[in-house]
């Protein structure tokens, strides 16, 4: 590979800003594009933020009213009562959401956009300059390549507010790998940085896309040990920060978990390409070019759900396939040589870990119904989010190979300027107008005028009402794209937007809910509101999913409808996992905060 301490290939090589200049021109050109949709210029914003923001000002009122230190476990707000945190949907514990208790729900999202968009950059400079050793040319190229990715941006303006948290994905990969041949205190600080890594990816709603990060991570180190450095350290890494990531999650995984066995979300069968050249070639083309929808949609067969242009934004330009493409032939090139048999084995094992979003996404009849039968897939819709791994992965392996050329300086310079230049002219001419010709977009003015009054104290929030939405002409119910802002207006919406229970709601158990007041009495006398302690845990509460309070239990409805916590029955398991998660996180604090500690007390002896 080129060497890493021969970094004087252009004039500011050597200045420490230079990573910082890479990275605000990789930010500053995401916000050019993207701020134009973060609202656009009427206000609106991407359709599934008719999902998150009512969630982010639900769980603002949840810490207004019962305190930051409470978990929020029940919402009123929609379905006529639901659990809260323990939807996916719902990041409480995120930038976002602590930035509602400063800022307008809009504003939060925008700062987060920005922050996240540094983080990802800054991650996979450090990944590439002190994981693989890269030099310094070939880690801003890839850094910038996965800085300017469609993928992250895409998921952010549609309202896919949980994949924010994917910009985490270099850095998870940057505690594996740093200073593996060092001392005690890297080893802490990288298993640290991959349990926190992994936590806020998992607090922030991003269940679907961990399983593609740590399969990336796993290419990495394949790759890793091709480039000569044989040890299973990264390996333990992974295990140990995977463990305590999985800790630090386990006081939202377990609600989770109960919450999918009520409504496992089975129903929907999995899209997949009619071929496996379709589903390559197709991919290739969403990953380097643009998504050709028309293609896809004619070659992908069997989904319950007709997957929209969004849903494929995975762009990280064509620089990595060009490079790709010239490593290949120079190897082709190559006089033969002996090649070790554990390197042969790693390039086979990469190959292979390569190829599984493609094959998830390969439709076969006794292929997807295998897919379709194991634990984790089985709740899934489409598998299409598994080519993250490849907006993660291809970045980094492009700056990999341009260092592995080990070109001449000029010729270096070059590849460098062209990739820059080629990747930033493919991210500033992105096109959104699929955002307006194909989808529906939601306005969030109800929702930070509600924000607004309830931050100063104008109006004290509570649901007076179960409401539904009425067809003004044929008076049949309909759902708008704003039917969970109902809650500005004090009402619960029974005909809610929750995906948890399905697209259509196809799970929900709604009788025997009206459009009534909520403390009514309706069915064979039960309160006008639904327990969602019943959701959770069934059996504890002596209940069954989609029960309503009775009118012995007024007082606890009424303080429910006023959004305040109250206690429930729960398993032991329950419990437990509250109590290991905040261990684990006074734990992993204290010994991070410990070992940067020690380090910079090293740093300043003489």
């Amino acid at each position: 590979m080129r060497d890493p301490r021969n970094d004087d290939f252009i004039g500011f090589a050597k200045s420490q800003w230079a990573p910082w200049l890479i990275c605000a021109v990789a930010v500053a050109t995401l916000w050019v594009v993207y701020s134009r949709v973060l609202p656009f210029s009427d206000g609106f914003l991407g359709h599934d933020y008719s999902l998150f923001v009512p969630n982010l000002v639900s769980g603002f009122i949840k810490y207004k009213v019962n305190g930051l230190f409470s978990i929020p476990w029940f919402s009123p707000a929609q379905c006529g009562g639901f659990p809260f945190f323990p939807d996916a949907n719902v990041p409480t514990f995120s930038l976002p959401q602590f930035l509602t208790l400063i800022v307008d729900p809009v504003t939060a999202l925008q700062v987060s956009f920005v922050a996240f968009a540094a983080i990802g950059f800054l991650g996979a400079y450090l990944l590439l300059r002190n994981g693989f050793n890269c030099s310094l040319g070939a880690s801003l190229l890839g850094a910038f390549i996965f800085g300017l990715n469609g993928f992250y941006a895409h998921r952010f303006v549609n309202g896919h507010l949980a994949f924010h948290a994917f910009a985490l994905a270099p850095v998870s990969a940057w505690g594996v790998l740093y200073g593996l041949e060092k001392g005690w205190r890297e080893h802490v600080i990288g298993i640290c940085t991959l349990a926190l890594s992994l936590g806020v990816m998992f607090h922030a709603g991003m269940v679907h896309g961990i399983p593609p990060i740590l399969l990336g991570i796993a290419i990495l180190l394949l790759v890793y040990a091709i480039l000569g450095h044989w040890t299973w350290v990264p390996w333990i890494r992974l295990g140990a920060g995977g463990l305590l990531g999985m800790a630090l999650s386990a006081v939202k995984l377990v609600p989770l978990m109960a919450l999918l066995k009520q409504f496992p979300r089975d129903q929907y069968a999995l899209p997949g390409f009619d071929s496996i050249a379709n589903a390559i070639w197709l991919t290739a083309q969403t990953l380097f070019i643009y998504p050709p929808m028309a293609e896809i949609h004619a070659h992908m067969t069997h989904g319950s759900i007709l997957l929209q242009k969004h849903e494929f934004q995975y762009g990280i330009g064509i620089v990595p396939a060009l490079l790709l493409l010239i490593f290949l032939v120079r190897q082709a090139w190559k006089p033969d040589e002996t090649t070790e048999m554990r390197v042969v084995w790693a390039v086979w094992g990469g190959g292979l870990l390569l190829a599984i979003p493609v094959l998830l996404n390969y439709y076969n009849p006794w292929w997807s119904a295998f897919i379709k039968s194991l634990p984790y897939f089985k709740n899934s819709s489409s598998l299409v989010r598994w080519y993250a791994t490849y907006v993660f992965v291809l970045p980094l392996l492009a700056a990999i190979i341009l260092d592995y050329l080990e070109l001449p300086r000029k010729r270096f310079v070059l590849f460098f300027a062209l990739g820059m230049v080629i990747t930033w002219a493919q991210a500033f001419n992105n096109d959104l107008t699929y955002m307006t010709t194909v989808l529906g977009r939601y306005h969030p003015a109800k929702q930070v005028a509600f924000w607004n009054k309830i931050k100063f104290g104008e109006e004290q929030p509570s649901i007076k009402f179960m409401a539904i939405a009425f067809d003004a002409q044929t008076f049949q119910p309909v759902t708008p794209i704003d039917r969970n802002d109902a809650m500005t207006d004090s009402s619960s919406q029974i005909m809610c937007y929750q995906s948890m229970m399905g697209y259509g709601l196809e799970s929900f158990p709604m009788l025997p809910l009206m459009p009534k007041p909520p403390l009514s009495i309706v069915g064979e006398g039960v309160l006008n509101v639904k327990r969602p302690e019943c959701y959770l845990y069934p059996e504890e509460n002596a209940c069954k999913p989609g029960d309503h309070f009775t009118p012995d239990h007024l007082q606890t409805a009424k303080d429910f409808l006023f959004y305040k916590d109250y206690e429930f029955n729960r398993p032991p398991i329950h419990d437990a996992a509250v109590v290991m998660s905040l261990l684990a996180l006074v734990t992993t604090l204290s010994a991070l905060a410990y070992a940067l500690l020690k380090k910079d007390q090293s740093l300043s002896r003489p």
